[in-house]
């Protein structure tokens, strides 16, 4: 149910002219949200972060860490973060316009790059 209400809304929200669109991990699993994503001509940037990171991250948050459903087998370990990264990081790098390298950056400095990357190019 919760992958078929992303989707509806995906192909509702890739048809509006100015937004941000904050996308779960899994919502490139479907074909069809890829596909709708890449005729968006939005630019999408993948926020790619090492499986180490991403676990220090969801165990530092006592919301994330107690309230995150497990994903895989693995049970919320860190092997369920590089499984499902080694899985999705060919859908993402198929799907992105640009990727960023958040592994160091804070969520300040992830805003900037972010920010610039959107900016219009000159000529």
């Amino acid at each position: 149910y919760f992958r078929n209400l992303e989707s509806t809304i995906l192909l509702e929200l890739c048809s509006q002219s100015a937004c941000v669109i904050a996308l779960g991990g899994g919502a490139v699993l479907r074909e069809q949200n890829r596909a709708a994503l890449k005729q968006s001509k939005h630019p999408i940037i993948y926020l790619h972060a090492d499986a180490q990171i991403l676990f220090n991250r969801i165990q530092s948050d006592p919301h994330t860490n107690h309230s995150r459903p497990h994903l895989t087998h693995h049970a919320g370990g860190i092997e369920e973060i590089q499984s499902l990264l080694t899985a999705r990081l060919p859908l993402y790098r198929e799907t992105m316009t640009d990727e960023i390298d958040v592994t160091n950056l804070s969520a300040e400095q992830t805003a900037d790059r972010i920010v610039q990357l959107l900016k219009p190019k000159s000529n």
